[in-house]
């Protein structure tokens, strides 16, 4: 099983919180905007998980743990070697087909990720 979980006090949603003079305190319901940044994740990590008979691919889950966590995953047992093994996939599947699109969604300016619209569901701002 490969799994990535999702905390509402993630460390690079502390970080934004720094360079963000204006974040307050998580919204009501981080539980919702992590479950839907949840869902934008696995939905790109499909695209790319490799695919021979589609066990795999169909063994995708998004998991609200808590109003704070967010697990997303791949349920077969082979899922974390072919995740984690090198290996030449059929472009464009690939392997760390979870954690490529994960990196993918945060590798942004500190702005970009001010205007993500999923991330602005998590944290309330006063100001820029």
């Amino acid at each position: 099983m490969a799994v990535l979980a999702f905390f509402a006090q993630m460390q690079g949603q502390k970080a934004l919180m720094k360079i963000l003079s204006g974040a307050k305190k998580q919204a009501e319901n981080p539980g919702k905007g992590l479950r839907r940044l949840g869902e934008e994740i696995i939905t790109e990590s499909v695209k790319i998980t490799p695919i021979e008979f589609g066990r795999l691919r169909g063994s995708k889950f998004v998991r609200q743990v808590s109003r704070t966590e967010v697990q997303i995953g791949y349920g077969v047992d082979y899922a974390i070697y072919v995740h984690e093994v090198p290996a030449t996939h059929k472009a464009p599947t690939t392997w760390k087909f979870l954690e490529r699109p994960a990196k993918a969604r945060f590798n942004k300016t500190p702005i970009e990720l001010a205007n993500d619209p999923v991330l602005r569901d998590l944290v309330n701002f006063d100001r820029l």
